[in-house]
């Protein structure tokens, strides 16, 4: 019985009377995760028109964390390219973008291809710190056949 047969101690069990050679113990470990992520979402709609090219809109954050993904869902096959940009809140409204070379983006405009869905984990150009009361602002480089997409971006906290 917990509390009364043994107790523990940092990963040591300490028995009141502990078992004699022979004897055998059952040891069931219990442990949670907590899942320490949250999820940015960013959503642009053109309604039936296509996406145009500028700054979209901004956004303050109320977290603290490290981007580790990139995700881009549209509704339809096309090509576009985000620059996301980040300032804190007393040097608004002076953006400098987060995204290196590795911008947010569905299909590729040299090659023409076209894309619905598109993720990257591998963020090696990007300043992905994010500090609670930072600021970001999203803008559209290139769009090609979209009229609604959601940028995602995955925070570890």
């Amino acid at each position: 019985v917990p509390g009364i047969d043994y107790s523990t101690s940092g990963t040591n069990i300490i028995f009141v009377t502990p078992p004699t050679a022979g004897q055998k113990v059952y040891v069931v470990a219990l442990s949670t995760t907590a899942d320490l992520t949250r999820t940015i979402n960013f959503v642009v709609d053109a309604g039936s028109n296509p996406m145009s090219t500028g700054v979209k809109g901004d956004m303050t954050l109320d977290v603290t964390g490290k981007i580790v993904a990139w995700t881009i869902i549209s509704d339809q096959a096309g090509q576009i390219q985000f620059d996301i940009k980040k300032t804190d809140y007393a040097n608004f409204p002076n953006f400098s973008s987060i995204c290196g070379t590795e911008r947010p983006t569905l299909g590729n405009i040299n090659a023409g291809t076209t894309e619905r869905i598109n993720r990257d984990t591998n963020l090696s150009t990007w300043n992905t710190a994010l500090t609670a009361g930072d600021i970001l602002q999203f803008e559209i480089v290139y769009s090609l056949n979209i009229q609604r997409c959601v940028v995602s971006m995955k925070l570890a906290l």
